[in-house]
């Protein structure tokens, strides 16, 4: 992780717990560089930061867009 890695995850949970303090039931996240052929470090700072939003979406429901293909489920587990 960089310190701009980190940053961007606080900056997401802070957004986050507001949206939630507010009532909001989806978020939708854009991560249009997931459907890039990435290295394997590459998908784990994606991994590691989804794991950090943890319980903090609890209750709220999720949709990650891609925009121009699917992501591979496989490399995500």
């Amino acid at each position: 992780w960089t310190v701009s890695d980190l940053d961007v995850c606080v900056w997401i949970r802070e957004v986050i717990s507001k949206l939630k303090v507010e009532g909001a039931t989806w978020i939708q996240l854009d991560e249009p560089t997931l459907v890039l052929d990435l290295e394997p470090y590459q998908l784990e700072v994606f991994k590691k930061a989804y794991n950090a939003l943890g319980g903090l979406v609890s209750g709220i429901k999720i949709l990650v867009e891609t925009y121009f293909a699917d992501i591979i489920v496989d490399s995500y587990k």
